[in-house]
């Protein structure tokens, strides 16, 4: 009994996701069953971009879905075998590519199906004679398993090869693009499905080494933990990492929405780690100007042995002149005139101001970063401010700025 399917009756006016699909629906469908099928495959599309897996999505699911409702509607009328659309398969495809886990994607399917057979039997409910009414649910919901079964069992073979072909070749493809990107050429046709992100979106890269001359074998699959809670940080959609040839490795993060460098760049590191942030930004020229503003801060900090996070936002006057180390050396002889040397009691007081200025001249929040008791605090602050030639308050950033120096390069102040 297949009479009612065929006459069911969608809203006219949907976005058609998948023309090949609804080609091959209409000469079995017909037109009101073909749109029925595109409206249902929209409101479910819908619900998935408001639900809470909307951030692992891919944006090919619209297409996928009508597609694969579509096909369950003509399997459901000509019978089975039921097979994937390519629809379908181009999405779980771009979805290996992301990273995205397979039980993720298998989870999403069987949400998907569960919608699907909530509008089906509704419309069944109000077509279907109530005496036949039993016999056509279970008929339909057996159906309806046998081909979310097919669907997912197709799409996961899928998944697997994908994902297999993508990881041998996807590292070099990656660096490919990245450095064509970097140097300002015309981006290679597929540079989206290569690097896996959507290019008109929002974009945070960082690059990250190892600090020392221990090198661990483990940092690889530190980094990796590292960068998805950073990606969950900004609120990003996708993260990849892609090693570079100097023994460091770049991370690229986007997403559809505006990236905060300030919660990504919190992230605690693994331990002996640096790690040095572009500015976010947005498109083609966004993902460039992040990627570069990186790697020019990096390629100036990595000679500091302290681990960190760096940012080009908040540590761009230090890059500067950490990059110049006369112009380093001369700015610090001038600000802390009076608190230089290497003798443990002026490591003390510069430590010391350095954490108090940078708590906003709290004696309490500094006192609790260093450990030690607030009366301590302000007596060292005293004692610095002594030393020094002009009072803190008048020059407070250039302190700060010359302290932060000499904390990451103590030769600043021999």
């Amino acid at each position: 009994m297949i009479d009612w399917i065929l006459r069911l009756e969608g809203p006219a006016g949907h976005e058609v996701r998948a023309p090949r699909a609804v080609e091959i629906a209409l000469p079995v469908l017909g037109a009101g069953t073909t749109a029925w099928g595109v409206a249902l495959a929209a409101r479910i599309a819908d619900r998935f971009a408001a639900s809470t897996v909307a951030d692992q999505l891919t944006g090919h699911e619209p297409a996928a879905l009508e597609a694969s409702v579509l096909a369950m509607l003509t399997g459901l009328v000509d019978g089975p075998p039921f097979r994937a659309p390519q629809e379908a398969a181009a999405q779980v495809r771009w979805a290996a590519r992301n990273g995205l886990p397979v039980d993720i994607l298998l989870r999403t399917i069987w949400m998907a199906h569960s919608e699907v057979q909530t509008h089906i039997v509704e419309a069944m409910t109000e077509m279907v004679p109530p005496d036949r009414l039993a016999a056509e649910i279970t008929r339909i919901s057996g159906g309806l398993l046998e081909f979310v079964a097919a669907l997912a069992s197709d799409l996961s073979r899928v998944y697997e090869s994908e994902f297999a072909a993508w990881g041998r070749h996807r590292s070099a493809l990656i660096r490919r693009v990245l450095d064509e990107l970097a140097d300002g050429k015309e981006l290679p046709r597929g540079a989206e499905d290569t690097l896996g992100i959507r290019l008109t979106g929002n974009h945070v890269a960082a690059v990250i080494w190892q600090v020392g001359d221990t090198i661990d074998p483990a940092w690889s699959a530190d980094l990796a933990r590292w960068a998805d809670e950073v990606k969950d940080g900004l609120g990003a959609a996708v993260s990849l990492i892609s090693p570079c040839m100097d023994g460091a490795t770049e991370a690229v993060w986007s997403g559809s929405r505006p990236l905060d460098v300030r919660a990504g760049s919190g992230v605690r590191l693994p331990e002996d780690i640096g790690a040095a942030f572009g500015a976010s930004g947005s498109g083609v020229t966004g993902l460039r100007d992040t990627l570069l503003g990186a790697r020019r801060l990096a390629a100036v900090v990595r000679g500091v042995r302290t681990p960190k996070v760096w940012t080009q936002a908040g540590d761009g006057v230090l890059a500067v002149l950490l990059a110049d180390p006369v112009a380093a050396a001369d700015f610090v002889r001038y600000t802390l005139a009076g608190l230089l040397g290497d003798d443990e009691r002026t490591r003390a007081l510069r430590e010391t101001l350095l954490a108090y200025l940078d708590a906003g001249n709290s004696r309490l929040v500094a006192a609790e970063r260093l450990h030690i008791a607030a009366t301590t605090v302000a007596y060292r602050v005293r004692q610095a401010a002594e030393r020094l030639s002009r009072p803190i308050d008048d020059r407070k950033y250039d302190l700060m700025t010359a302290l932060t120096l000499v904390h990451y390069d103590p030769d600043l102040a021999g």
